[in-house]
């Protein structure tokens, strides 16, 4: 293929900084705008303001707790307001991290056009944006994760023992943001140690055993306590027991298309073409003669070393297969070795024609979906300040407060703007945290969502407020949320 010319490089440059800068913005956005999501004001109400030790000690204990994201959280509440944008920015930031190690590997590791096109297709997932504008520790994990490649795969090429140090750092980071990273710190490791094996003169076991000892150290310190504490108290309960494809890649895909049910034939149909695409650009990069010590192939085996230590831990440890937000560091792993097996391919216009073919499809998907009110995961949360100013202004009206009940998806995020911050001064919340499944007859407005959440163990069908159906008048309605506000018959 024929060179770029330092003009057309210096151009390129700048097309990957304008698309980074409006991911950002974008990003950046919803930071400000989202309402707050149940697992954030989870956070924020019951770990936050607990001592330093307790975070480190996870009292109280829940998988809800990520490490890193609270005790950032805190370190930000101690000099700026106690704002959900506010306990937003270390995600935010993260970001950067990721579109900035994205940037990195695409330009150090494949050849234009391969690199710009998969940097685009790393970024426009919507799913996983949303968790660069969410108080939680998935994107503080990518951004870590996404370093750590960069330094792993400079590492196989360059040999260079500070890369080592930088990636195990990187990777560190990544498992405090959420232990499940655990899985990628480990698989670093198996690449290190191979690459003492396969190459000892370049790669020096001495060296690789202190750096990768030394990190596995420091964070069995950090997370042996909130670990052991969350097997032994059953908090690791979110996962699925099905098997690797339906429950981590299905879910992932569903989400990341934004669909609100796993059974749609589009989330499957993308899906196998996807793993088939993948499949077949991997299959054939091995086929012509090549170094078997490259970034490719160390990218490669990185994901395979992942999937299996999922499905390893699920038949001897009992542990169940990774769900949608828990399954999402496999994005970047999968583009990765799809983009760097792709510019190994010698059909020059084939492969052009591919990586632009796939980026215009993740394209299509991003535009479709992308939204400054709500995430995929939490799209029933979407309106609860519109809601809950409506009922506030009829209190207002009315010279009295607005007693509300709820079902209990929304328990979280109307605690959070009723109770704890009080913005809205005619709206009571009546609804007993402790019986979910009741129904306080004395409310005057009561939420429901119309639409059940399987993975949440929540029923529409079967909420007890369908029995009072009769005696309600509807006040108002989200039809694509599937949330409807119920109000006492006069």
């Amino acid at each position: 293929m024929k060179k770029l010319n330092l003009n057309q490089r210096s151009g390129i440059t700048y097309l990957y900084f304008a698309v980074g800068c409006l991911i950002f913005a974008y990003v950046l956005v919803r930071a400000i705008l989202l309402d707050i999501t149940f697992d954030e004001s989870w956070t924020l109400r019951d770990f936050v303001p607990r001592t330093i030790l307790n975070i480190f000690r996870y009292q109280p204990c829940d998988a809800n707790h990520h490490l890193l994201n609270t005790l950032l959280i805190k370190l930000f509440y101690a000099f700026l307001p106690h704002t959900a944008f506010v306990a937003r920015i270390p995600n935010v930031l993260a970001s950067i991290l990721y579109i900035f190690f994205a940037y990195k590997i695409c330009r150090k590791f494949c050849s234009e056009p391969i690199a710009f096109f998969s940097f685009i297709i790393l970024l426009v997932n919507p799913f996983l944006l949303d968790f660069f504008s969410q108080a939680r520790g998935y994107g503080l994990s990518l951004g870590f994760q996404m370093g750590s490649l960069y330094y792993l795969l400079s590492y196989v090429r360059d040999a260079d023992p500070k890369d080592l140090i930088k990636m195990f750092s990187f990777s560190f980071f990544s498992v405090l943001s959420i232990f499940v990273m655990i899985n990628f710190f480990i698989a670093e490791i198996c690449v290190v140690f191979l690459l003492s094996i396969l190459k000892p003169t370049q790669y020096k076991l001495k060296t690789n055993i202190i750096v990768a000892s030394v990190f596995s150290i420091l964070l069995a310190l950090f997370i042996y306590t909130p670990v052991t504490k969350l097997i032994a108290s059953n908090s690791l309960y979110y996962g699925g027991n099905t098997g690797f494809y339906h429950d981590s890649l299905v879910s992932l895909m569903q989400l990341s298309l934004y669909q609100q049910s796993v059974s749609s034939s589009v989330v499957y149909t993308v899906l196998n073409l996807f793993l088939i695409v993948v499949g077949v650009v991997v299959v054939l990069s091995f086929l012509h003669k090549q170094k078997w010590i490259s970034p490719k192939n160390a990218a490669v085996l990185i994901l395979l070393l992942c999937i299996l230590a999922v499905i390893v831990q699920f038949y001897l440890l009992g542990t169940l297969y990774l769900l949608d937000r828990a399954a999402l560091y496999f994005y970047p792993l999968f583009i990765i070795a799809f983009a760097l097996s792709l510019n190994e391919l010698r059909f020059v216009y084939v492969k052009n024609i591919l990586v632009v073919l796939v980026c215009l499809a993740f394209c299509f998907n991003f535009f479709k979906n992308a939204n400054f009110y709500k995430t995929a995961l939490f799209y029933f949360e979407a309106h609860t300040r519109d809601l809950l100013e409506l009922i506030n202004l009829d209190g207002q009206d009315q010279q009295r407060v607005m007693k509300i009940d709820y079902s209990w998806p929304f328990e979280s995020g109307v605690q959070y703007y009723v109770v704890e911050k009080k913005h809205y001064p005619y709206v009571e919340s009546i609804q007993n945290r402790h019986h979910r499944s009741e129904v306080n007859l004395d409310f005057d407005y009561y939420i429901y969502l119309s639409e059940s959440l399987e993975r949440a163990n929540y029923w529409a069908q079967y909420q007890k407020i369908l029995e009072y159906r009769d005696s309600l008048i509807l006040f108002k309605s989200y039809p694509h949320e599937g949330v409807l506000i119920f109000k006492q018959k006069e």
